[in-house]
């Protein structure tokens, strides 16, 4: 027989629980439910203890995949699975409440994203430098110091090819700050032609 958790909340500790709610970071509804799970004893902590431990893992700072991290922790909890998309969000912002960083989420796409984003840490500064590190890497692999009148609008639209989210974190201006940035690290001068071409000089 299916178990029947209809449950009236009383309004006299409606406002208290809200205070609670809204402390934790968590939806009332979900915290209604939890303290309705420890009651009829099938929950023993308002956060599930697995979820926690495997929170640990996600790196903080960081756009993860909302579907992929789901997929991980029921892989590795067989018994979990099943749980609501809106269950893992409402545990993700509880952890971060309690782990003094904040939710974020959106999507890119047809995919979903969080990220758990301490305070005080830009999360686009941090993908920005992500990013960077991976223009460094292809610079090298494009030989661009070796190259004469590079077209910067070519080496752009390659670099965002390669790696999409250029496209909204990076524009041709600072492209052109990180070129010459690039060719001090190696001991070149990077001379412009036009605000366009360029060519590494010693």
């Amino acid at each position: 027989m299916k178990r029947n958790t209809t449950f009236q909340l009383d309004p006299h500790i409606r406002p208290t629980l809200k205070v609670m709610a809204k402390k934790k970071g968590v939806d009332l509804d979900f915290l209604v439910n939890e303290i309705l799970l420890i009651a009829i004893g099938t929950n023993t902590q308002p956060t599930s203890t697995a979820f926690s431990v495997f929170a640990e893992s996600i790196p903080l700072n960081e756009r993860n995949d909302k579907k992929e991290c789901i997929e991980i922790f029921e892989s590795e909890h067989p018994e979990m699975q099943g749980v609501s998309g809106k269950m893992i969000t409402n545990w993700l912002k509880e952890y971060a409440a309690n782990n003094g960083c904040k939710y974020l989420s959106g999507r890119n796409g047809d995919n979903g994203w969080f990220a758990l984003n301490e305070i005080g840490v830009s999360l686009v500064s941090k993908e920005k430098k992500t990013l960077k590190d991976s223009f460094t890497s292809f610079a090298d692999q494009i030989k661009m110091s070796l190259t004469p009148n590079c077209d910067k609008k070519i080496i752009y639209d390659s670099f965002c090819d390669q790696f999409p989210s250029a496209k909204k974190l990076l524009s041709p201006k600072a492209l052109m700050v990180w070129i010459n940035e690039y060719a001090s690290s190696l001991g070149y001068k990077c001379v412009w032609a036009g605000g366009r071409y360029f060519s590494f000089t010693l």
